[in-house]
């Protein structure tokens, strides 16, 4: 029993004779932890076949410390063969303290993967109970709070990864979700049900790169998968015209600019939040918008607007009214900003004898022209982006069947093809995996339903096929 709390046990006294059964008394003797209560009165007597023929009394135990405790209780009667009968009870005062978690409590979690992890710990000692009786009950959660043991013990049951057993010290956990954040405690208790909680952990689950792509045609949707072009999931529905695609860098937001709706839109990362329009058309005179840019840094976004002739740059919250960067411009369409250099890189293509990319610093100076049809031969570039780490802008040019991805060291005045012969290539996005090799990814819009996505290595020069049979796909980024 365990320290300052009480237990008993009840006794029933029963005449099993064929006359009646006279007690004289009832006695206890022995140590003080143990007590007897009745409401009985001596002599007491005791039919024989009728139900009152037996009665009960109630033996309690209140230990004060952790000593062995004993006593006996005595019936006396004119029982004829046991004039005394005789009860021995024993019992031993139990620590309330609750077992210690080992190694300080912490919960070690290894092999984390998308939807799979281990969850270990070091075994508990406790002074009432050896390390092989101690039982572990493991839970997780999303949301709710497990941070103490009665919380943790209310887990649902479909939170319950492991359900009070002796000798585990670890268990593989599946079934999670990518990129969530989880909550995972585990209980220990003792022989008499003390109970301790290991110090709870949160840990957010793995990802791989996910690549995101808009879709113009019949599905007017975002979508995304793997590098690899498996797990193929549709994120948002309903769009209009959907064209350049962004991420901040904290994956809590997919931004997008819709010309078919004239306006910039975001919602959380797995789409299940109800869209956001940032700008649109009747309070911020967004026309046709084109490619965006994100400034995580200073919270802010910028566009191009390839009827306006802008380029525009607002809150990342959609708050205030945006501004106009740049003016002036001949259907702007690409964007790319290197935020370190403060320079702004903008592709402009009014016509197939017109088309040119340009440069110019933040804040704005004098405008410097990389590329264009005249000196080049560059025909409609229309998505841009830049690699900082080897410092080339990279381009797609949608010229038909002739269509080509292009590349260009910023310090340079001569670019080179990385390949050709493609069916309206449209958004483009450079890539670097965790080896540190460099990927160029961009969507090919192709005629109905004959859409793709391809990729370059820019190590091997290598092309691959990411996805095909896509319905014009616009605007692609990787997160």
């Amino acid at each position: 029993m365990k320290l300052s709390t009480q237990g008993s046990k009840t006794i029933t006294i029963k005449n099993e004779g064929n006359g009646e059964l006279n007690i004289s008394n009832i006695a206890i003797s022995g140590d003080s932890e143990f007590a007897v209560t009745h409401d009985l009165t001596f002599p007491l007597v005791i039919g024989f076949k009728d139900s009152a023929n037996s009665v009960e009394i109630q033996v309690s135990f209140s230990p004060v410390d952790l000593t062995a405790c004993s006593t006996v209780i005595t019936v006396s009667s004119d029982d004829e063969d046991e004039e005394n009968f005789i009860v021995n009870f024993s019992g031993t005062g139990l620590s309330g303290t609750a077992p210690t978690p080992g190694n300080s409590g912490t919960l070690d979690i290894t092999d984390v993967e998308e939807n799979t992890l281990t969850l270990a710990w070091t075994r508990a000692t406790d002074v009432e109970s050896p390390q092989s009786a101690l039982e572990y009950k493991v839970v997780y959660s999303e949301s709710v709070d497990i941070s103490t043991v009665a919380s943790a013990n209310a887990v649902a049951s479909g939170f319950v990864l492991f359900d009070w057993g002796t000798f585990p010290t670890s268990v593989a956990v599946d079934s999670l979700i990518f990129n969530t954040d989880y909550y995972f405690a585990v209980i220990v208790r003792d022989e008499v049900d003390n109970m301790a909680l290991y110090t709870m952990t949160l840990q957010k689950t793995a990802r791989d790169p996910r690549l995101y792509w808009a879709e113009e045609g019949t599905s007017k949707s975002i979508k995304r998968c793997k590098l690899d072009g498996t797990d193929v999931e549709t994120i948002v529905t309903g769009l209009n015209e959907p064209r350049d695609l962004a991420i901040d860098d904290n994956g809590e937001y997919l931004y997008w600019a819709d010309t078919g709706t004239q306006s910039i839109q975001r919602v959380n990362l797995e789409g299940t939040q109800v869209k956001t329009t940032l700008y649109d058309n009747a309070t911020d005179s967004v026309d046709a918008p084109w490619e965006i840019v994100l400034d995580n840094t200073n919270n802010l976004i910028y566009w191009t607007d390839k009827n306006t002739g802008e380029i525009y740059q607002g809150n990342i919250d959609g708050s205030g009214s945006p501004i106009v960067v740049l003016t002036g411009l001949s259907d702007p369409t690409g964007l790319a900003i290197d935020f370190t250099g403060e320079i702004i890189y903008w592709s402009e293509s009014p016509d197939s004898t017109s088309t040119k990319i340009s440069k110019t610093d933040l804040p704005i100076t004098s405008t410097v022209t990389i590329v264009n049809y005249l000196d080049d031969g560059v025909v409609y570039p229309y998505s841009i982006d830049i690699d900082l780490n080897q410092n080339y802008l990279y381009w797609t040019e949608t010229v038909n069947v002739s269509g080509k991805v292009n590349r260009i060291l910023t310090s340079d005045s001569d670019y080179s093809i990385l390949d050709s012969d493609l069916l309206f290539p449209w958004g483009i996005y450079i890539y670097i995996d965790s080896t540190g090799d460099d990927f160029v990814f961009w969507t090919n819009r192709g005629l109905i339903n004959t859409g793709s996505i391809n990729s370059i290595n820019l190590t091997t020069l290598s092309t691959n096929l990411v996805l095909s049979s896509l319905a014009s796909p616009s605007g692609i980024t990787i997160y």
